[in-house]
């Protein structure tokens, strides 16, 4: 059995906590239940900011590309712990997707829709189709049933890309895969 991680506001990242199920609410944020099966994680290194990504047996780190999609980014670092559910992205090809539920749509339409594996976006949506958060481990075209989709270059897989694809792999398998996130400010071991 995976260990529950808590608010790093005073465990260090890894360091399993025996008696959180839920994330201890920061400051600005809200609290939401962690799932082991993934979480995400981030760091200041130099320049930029490295995310963490844990899923079951697969580990990846990844840039923020804070120059590229400074709003978006914002939007996402806001959220952060936040809690999504993703699934096959049966309409872009081999990518995982989550949806996002409208609370993205002042951010705007992006400018990428075939990013490269590892390229992670962020679709605003609208009031109808609610947003999505894309992770192509794969060739990818941003799609829906009506078209070609655009999103905002938030992430750039750096760190165990080579194994996006298992990942893509398990999601499809499984049908689904919970992935929480939370903001942490502990040095990393």
């Amino acid at each position: 059995m995976q260990p529950a991680f808590a608010s790093c506001s005073h465990v260090p990242l890894g360091v399993p906590c025996d008696s959180a199920v839920d994330v201890l609410p920061l400051a600005g944020f809200r609290s939401v239940p962690l799932h082991a099966s993934l979480r995400i994680a981030y760091r200041v290194s130099g320049d930029s900011m490295e995310i963490e990504l844990k899923a079951g047996p697969f580990s990846f780190l990844a840039r923020l590309e804070q120059d590229i999609s400074p709003a978006a980014c914002g939007w996402l670092m806001e959220r952060l712990p936040a809690h999504w559910e993703f699934l096959q992205g049966r309409w872009s090809g081999h990518a995982v997707f989550a949806r996002l539920n409208g609370t993205a749509r002042h951010i705007g339409q992006g400018g990428i829709s075939r990013p490269d594996a590892g390229q992670i976006l962020l679709c605003a949506g609208d009031d109808r189709e609610g947003g999505e958060l894309l992770i192509p481990y794969g060739p990818t075209r941003f799609a829906c049933p009506s078209g070609e989709l655009f999103g905002h270059h938030v992430l750039t897989v750096t760190t165990g890309q080579e194994r996006l694809a298992d990942l893509g792999t398990l999601i499809h398998e499984r049908g689904s895969l919970s992935i929480s996130y939370r903001r942490c400010s502990t040095p990393w071991r």
